[in-house]
């Protein structure tokens, strides 16, 4: 076995590189876990998942849920309830995008105030 290091059947280099793929797979995956509590982190400002509001979780999920199932081309039609789904759940995403984009615009009001206050 040409350029086989001392101990490997593999080489070393392949080894490294198997690695960093485990590696950035661990990493991917724990994004794609955490995902759901990525809206609520970085536009409402929620440490942690136990601090969303039950209300804004449970809508987020069903919303999400649903248009992750409805998303992709389909064969059959869909059901005559779609429309109204399709109506409740873009409510849901804009009920907590309102939410989020108040929430930042109230942030950056602030900080602005700040700014004023010590340039005077």
């Amino acid at each position: 076995m040409e350029n086989v290091e001392n101990g490997h059947f593999i080489p070393f280099k392949t080894c490294q590189k198997i690695k960093k793929l485990i590696e950035e797979h661990k990493r991917v995956r724990l994004r794609v876990t955490e995902k759901d509590e990525l809206f609520f982190t970085i536009f409402l400002a929620y440490e942690d998942k136990e601090q969303i509001p039950p209300n804004f979780w449970q809508s987020w999920k069903a919303a999400r849920k649903w248009f992750v199932k409805h998303a992709h081309l389909r064969e059959r039609e869909f059901s005559n309830n779609t429309k109204f789904e399709v109506i409740k759940h873009f409510k849901t995403l804009d009920e907590l995008l309102y939410v989020a984009a108040s929430s930042e615009y109230e942030r950056i009001k602030n900080l602005h105030e700040i700014l004023e206050e010590t340039n005077q």
